[in-house]
């Protein structure tokens, strides 16, 4: 394992094989190392601009529809639909990251649309990972007209520990112009252009957030809040804020690769030997724990050049092989002339 560096490129032979990964060191100087069995695991966004950079895969032009590397970009509803303030105190302090409950009453097709503007839906949830002192201190109630002062600070002690916010994870379904391309102007400091995103929310969002508004403040409510305070409806997408990390797309998985960058296994259509980790597929917790079994045990088997890529019509999501030994790739040797 190298540390402090960054990788530029991934270098592909012709026979549909990449030969290897470039790299610049911590010194600055370009490595290539070559490789019988390539992972691209550097995450959503970074996974699509290396594969970009690299010329692996045909780039998605909005525009035809055709190409396939950035495209079907997705982001998370996540947001607070209401923060409801109780009479008694919560115990805040005793969070832990499992400690919460989540209903999925309103999520997908679960329940009925028939009068609802909008497809698909989300998840409500409850949850309370801890709460320091500073980070969740200030919370009052819309009754508490002072926001700084002697009668602020009385009423944030007080309301400190009789707060709770209602969670929402929604769905982002595709849109044919919400993609990830090279930014033609913006370069990082290796001089090589950045990861540019096309997305924002539309009228499917905004209602869905709309509804979710309505449920969460009925939900607190329900629990007995003496005061709650709704959320403010969503409108344009904002990179300020945070909106989870839970970013899809851009090396998506499919049945062909006309339509897909990768196959059910993850493997490249293009080279045999490169596979492709991270949100490019499946967000919900259980695909992704029955992806990532399924992946690390086929990867060394699909990998091998004898192994050809498998058929659409191949093993279930839950279907196995064993995985030979493999062999120690060759040694990383220094580029020629080429220091940053």
């Amino acid at each position: 394992m190298a540390a402090g560096c960054a990788a530029s490129f991934y270098d592909k032979a012709n026979g549909g094989r990449a030969t290897g990964v470039s790299y610049i060191d911590a010194t600055g100087e370009e490595i290539i190392q070559p490789a019988d069995l390539v992972i691209l695991g550097s995450w959503t966004l970074n996974n699509t601009r290396l594969l970009l950079l690299s010329g692996i895969g045909e780039p998605y032009n909005p525009a035809t529809g055709k190409g396939v590397v950035g495209r079907n970009l997705t982001h998370q509803i996540s947001f607070s639909p209401a923060q409801a303030f109780f009479d008694k105190p919560l115990n805040r302090f005793m969070g832990s990251a499992p400690a919460g409950m989540r209903m999925s009453d309103f999520d997908g097709d679960t329940f009925d649309h028939s009068n609802l503007p909008f497809i698909r839906g989300g998840t409500l949830a409850g949850i309370g990972t801890g709460f320091q002192p500073i980070v969740g201190f200030g919370a009052v109630p819309s009754s508490v007209k002072a926001r700084w002062g002697s009668e602020w600070k009385k009423a944030a002690v007080y309301w400190y520990d009789r707060v709770g916010v209602v969670g929402f994870a929604g769905e982002h379904i595709a849109y044919k112009d919400h993609y990830m391309d090279l930014d033609p102007t913006y370069k990082d400091h290796l001089g090589d252009p950045l990861i540019r995103m096309t997305i924002d929310w539309k009228d499917n969002e905004r209602k869905i957030v709309e509804f979710a508004i309505a449920k969460g403040v009925e939900l607190a409510h329900a629990m007995g809040a003496k005061e709650v305070i709704p959320a403010a409806p969503y409108g344009h997408y904002d990179t300020r804020r945070y909106q989870s990390t839970h970013v899809q797309g851009g090396t998506i998985m499919g049945k062909s690769p006309e339509h897909s960058v990768v196959n059910t296994y993850g493997q490249h259509w293009q080279a045999s030997n490169l596979f492709c980790d991270g949100s490019f597929a499946v967000c919900e917790q259980w695909l992704r724990e029955s992806h990532a079994e399924r992946y690390c045990l086929h990867v060394p088997h699909r990998g091998r050049r004898d192994r050809p890529l498998p058929q659409a019509s191949g093993p279930s999501l839950l279907t196995f092989a064993h995985s030979p030994k493999q062999k120690a790739t060759a040694p990383s040797v220094p580029a020629r002339g080429r220091h940053l």
